[in-house]
């Protein structure tokens, strides 16, 4: 009976996939009617999913549950200062980047991008930013 069903933010293989390989699991977001909305990680991390695009996330999840999993897909787009960024990268992390010609032009999902990172900590999502964008989504999605 939910209205949205949010999957995500978290590591790929770590939190992700395996919650959708819980038996039913993919059958039953398929099933439902709520609005389904994958975030993807700002990050990619060392010994995970280093290098990997928005691109390679979708596939994984393809790859492990199939289509069909999500209307829409959230990923990133704000600046993070160069300062910032190379000590991450030092430490083995590096953007989920993402190009629109990565996709189809219809893909079975729209993919939203805004700006989600959280200035303070940018290895993180912005709680206050991340539910403005996903109750904006509903917005568009089911304007009742």
């Amino acid at each position: 009976e939910a209205d949205m069903v949010v999957l995500g933010p978290g590591s790929l293989y770590t939190s992700v996939i395996p919650n959708l390989l819980i038996e039913g699991v993919p059958d039953a977001l398929r099933q439902s009617k709520a609005l389904k909305v994958y975030v993807a990680n700002i990050w990619a991390t060392e010994g995970e999913t280093r290098g990997y695009s928005l691109r390679d996330h979708i596939d994984a999840i393809r790859r492990h549950v199939g289509d069909g999993l999500f209307d829409a897909v959230l990923v990133n787009n704000g600046t993070i200062p160069r300062n910032q960024r190379a000590a991450l990268e030092e430490h083995g992390a590096s953007l989920v980047t993402y190009r629109r010609e990565d996709f189809p032009q219809k893909p079975p999902f729209l993919v939203i991008a805004k700006d989600v990172v959280d200035r303070a900590f940018p290895l993180k999502h912005s709680p206050e930013k991340l539910a403005r964008e996903l109750a904006e989504i509903m917005r568009e999605f089911r304007p009742w």
